[in-house]
């Protein structure tokens, strides 16, 4: 599925590095390898029309029998924001309503947990209405806040934007390092350096938090590995 996939999301109004196909693989792999997946697919005469990555948990409440959920793919782990559904817009209506009834006529699961889901998702929206459209109890819950900063397009335009104060700590910290241990900074890597270049990142993060005296989340090993 990884190209009709990807090809859907870009058309998609949740075109985000999350949701592609090999954000999921790699978090599966890492995070959920025992997980059971239930991904739903929508199709036409003309191809992918929607997606919807689900997988199987189970939620244990105190005297009361396990709560069989499905959940969104790499909604723990990874520290993926924006999750979700796609739809092609030009058929998004009729595609949400499929996969809401795909689901509501599925007896082996007691709730569906959609986190991380960004508000203004015009494909979530339509899914809700399918979902009450079909009579299934819906609740929304404000869980998560994501912070967000919108980036020009290159570097120079980056340091010609207003936002003095945080220019003023990369200027600082480049130049600290670059005295203190004859460090440089570059915006990227050749691909066959990149693998050696991460691991030298997460042995220096590992170091500073030791010196601390306190965990740094970069030396989770599974964190590493994803």
């Amino acid at each position: 599925l990884a190209e009709p996939w990807n090809a859907l999301l870009k058309a998609s109004d949740n075109d985000v590095p999350f949701l592609t196909h090999e954000w999921l693989t790699a978090w599966k792999s890492v995070y959920a390898p025992q997980a059971r997946l239930r991904v739903l697919v929508a199709e036409d005469a003309m191809g992918l029309a929607g997606a919807l990555p689900l997988y199987a948990a189970t939620r244990r409440l105190a005297g009361l029998a396990p709560l069989r959920e499905l959940r969104l793919m790499a909604d723990e782990g990874g520290g993926a924001d924006f999750l979700g559904l796609a739809l092609r817009p030009d058929r998004a209506r009729n595609t949400a309503l499929a996969l809401a009834r795909a689901l509501a006529e599925d007896p082996s699961w007691d709730g569906l947990d959609l986190d991380q889901t960004p508000a203004a998702s015009r494909s979530l929206a339509l899914f809700q209405a399918a979902w009450r459209e079909l009579g299934q109890p819906l609740e929304q819950t404000l869980r998560h806040l994501c912070p967000h900063m919108t980036l020009p397009a290159d570097w120079p335009a980056f340091m010609d934007s207003p936002d003095r104060t945080f220019k003023a700590i990369v200027a600082r910290s480049e130049a600290r390092g670059g005295r203190k241990r004859d460090l440089g900074f570059s915006l990227s890597a050749p691909p066959e350096t990149l693998e050696t270049a991460l691991d030298q990142l997460f042995a220096l993060h590992a170091e500073r938090w030791r010196l601390e005296g306190r965990p740094g989340t970069l030396g989770d090993h599974r964190r590493q590995a994803f």
